[in-house]
């Protein structure tokens, strides 16, 4: 580590954060004069194809790994932890603009999310499911577009694994979400609709009855809910992680966008 020492040194840099696991780099670089300020981990979820490489690591050469078997679903669904992880530093941000976003779908092998003619058409398997659900548990929100509660009248709770169901965010830019939408029946959080301040004052009194949380932001140049505003006003109310799960032109948007 001399080499990249005098490198650091040739740079001008005086001090360090350093990714690793590995505490021998951290002693050997300040052993050469670099000070390190912190040592930043960088873990992957273990599995079973590489859990033994994973214990070899830190049993023979001091790597510091957690091997974390949080939930039931350890098996299937530790490759996910480093997402985790990220989400439990976002929750704990207070000063962030905007939510963390993750954006999740199913799709089929040919490209396509859904089927022709909006026939139902299952996607996902038994596993695929689990691993939504426990996703949704770790984030504060979930966001779909309108045209998802019309066509499927999604329930969108935790109910494949352990865990709280998130806050329900549904981007209506129209008010177009049926008053009898299963969303609106659910106990505990009432669901936050974000509309334009062109929406039918009588639909959003409607739905407001119904229990809703109907906030207004600003439309963009096509008249849509504005993304960028949306997340302001859900970061307003506590929402520091918020899962997108679709439909096609929500995904789209956020994709265009570059908030995810």
């Amino acid at each position: 580590y001399g080499i990249a020492a005098r490198i650091l040194d040739d740079l001008g840099v005086e001090s360090i954060r350093l990714i690793t696991n590995n505490p021998h780099k951290v002693e050997e670089l300040q052993r050469h004069g670099v000070t390190v300020e912190a040592r930043i981990p960088i873990e992957v979820g273990h599995h079973r194809d590489n859990i033994d490489y994973l214990r070899s690591k830190a049993e023979r050469m001091s790597h510091l790994l957690s091997f974390r078997e949080r939930t039931p679903e350890h098996h299937e669904l530790a490759f996910i932890e480093p997402l985790i992880d990220q989400l439990s530093l976002a929750q704990s941000d207070e000063g962030q603009g905007y939510p963390f976003v993750t954006l999740t779908y199913a799709q089929s092998m040919d490209g396509s999310i859904a089927a022709d003619g909006g026939a139902p058409l299952l996607l996902s398997s038994q596993q695929a499911m689990t691993l939504t659900h426990y996703l949704r548990a770790h984030h504060d929100g979930l966001l779909v577009g309108v045209n998802t509660i019309l066509a499927d009248d999604p329930q969108l709770t935790v109910r494949h694994c352990a865990g709280e169901s998130p806050q329900t965010v549904i981007l209506d830019s129209h008010l177009r979400t049926p008053s009898d939408s299963r969303v609106l029946a659910q106990s505990g959080k009432p669901p936050i609709i974000l509309t334009t301040r062109q929406s039918d004052p009588e639909q959003r009194s409607r739905l407001a009855a119904r229990g809703a949380v109907v906030l207004e932001v600003d439309g963009d140049d096509s008249g849509c809910v504005d993304i960028r505003q949306a997340l302001i006003a859900l970061s307003a109310r506590g929402i520091r992680t918020l899962m997108v799960e679709g439909g096609g032109k929500t995904i789209s948007t956020f994709l265009k966008h570059h908030l995810v």
